[in-house]
């Protein structure tokens, strides 16, 4: 990335060394399809892969994620908008130790004692689209930080694919004009493993 961070400082294991990842963002307020979609397809594909998650630890798709690869014993990677002694949002704290029993961590580029800043979001977002083979918009409306992360992959050259809606559901018109841009659609685990398989290949 052109402003790579000075440093990175964590909680947990450096799994980012000996796993594949796979960046999954969303909605804050997914619709019950979306929800859906990830307990069955995004579960099925990381439990046979053995996949890792990266995410920025909000309600909604990105914990939904998270929870998936700790309940599957999986690595997942929390990028924080936040220092490390300062975490955000303050729900994450309760899952420290599941995470970092999964083989996981907790990341942040920020002075430790730093709270959170509206700015950091989008700042942050670049490194949840840089580690990765990959990124997995599972819902996203047209102005999101969502769409930030999306951008940013596609900037790096790093596939991105997306979960489809209907167009008339405003919650996936950002998702859809991705597809516009470069992204692919998927329909599910299935998808997943093929896309994922030829990212590892290529």
């Amino acid at each position: 990335i052109l402003d790579p961070p000075l440093v990175l400082s964590y909680i947990g294991h450096e799994c980012w060394k000996t796993t594949p990842f796979l960046s999954v963002v969303g909605s804050r307020d997914p619709h019950m399809i979306s929800k859906a979609w990830i307990n069955l397809e995004l579960r099925e594909f990381l439990k046979r892969q053995r996949v890792g998650v990266v995410s920025g630890g909000a309600r909604g798709v990105d914990f939904m994620a998270h929870q998936l690869a700790f309940q599957l014993d999986l690595p997942t990677v929390v990028f924080l908008p936040s220092g490390l002694h300062q975490m955000y949002p303050a729900s994450i704290r309760q899952h420290v130790r599941s995470i970092v029993d999964a083989g996981g961590c907790l990341m942040s580029e920020y002075n430790s004692n730093l709270e959170v800043r509206k700015y950091l979001f989008q700042h942050r977002n670049r490194l949840i689209a840089a580690m990765n083979h990959a990124v997995l918009i599972v819902e996203a409306k047209e102005k999101s930080g969502t769409l930030m992360t999306a951008h940013y992959a596609l900037s790096l050259g790093k596939p991105v694919w997306i979960v489809p809606g209907h167009p008339l559901m405003p919650s996936f018109r950002g998702s859809l004009n991705l597809v516009m841009e470069g992204a692919q659609i998927l329909r599910g685990a299935e998808d997943l493993r093929l896309f994922f398989e030829s990212e590892l290949i290529s």
